[in-house]
């Protein structure tokens, strides 16, 4: 089964960036990526007022299950319009994928609104 969760422990974290090869960030939050307890990918990112900025969603070196990538991607969006950051930027690699949860570039800048976001998301549709 697919599990989307907030990564809670900081060697968890690493642990997951290891395998997905990407930077650790110890300051930041993370969501993971699991199917059953096989690690599929992690998110991190962080908050600073309104603004939530996502460093990466990465898959496991050598994989992309792009399914549970967006799912991951979504659960991450949904958490920083529920603490109030609405305003969500992306700092990684302008991909298709990136766009297809609904980043654009603004400003030079991968952004989306995450203003009733979910409140409609048939209306969200890209």
């Amino acid at each position: 089964m697919l599990k989307i969760k907030p990564i809670r422990e900081k060697s968890e974290q690493e642990r997951l960036c290891t395998l997905c090869d990407v930077e650790y960030k110890e300051t930041y939050l993370a969501y993971g990526a699991y199917e059953d307890e096989a690690p599929l990918g992690i998110s991190q990112f962080i908050i600073s007022g309104n603004a939530g900025y996502i460093s990466e969603i990465a898959p496991v070196k050598d994989t992309f299950d792009a399914e549970a990538m967006f799912i991951l991607g979504r659960g991450v969006e949904n958490f920083m319009d529920i603490v109030g950051a609405h305003d969500a930027y992306y700092n990684g690699e302008d991909t298709p994928f990136i766009r297809s949860l609904g980043f654009s570039e603004s400003e030079g800048k991968l952004y989306m609104n995450l203003s009733a976001f979910f409140a409609d998301p048939c209306k969200n549709k890209k």
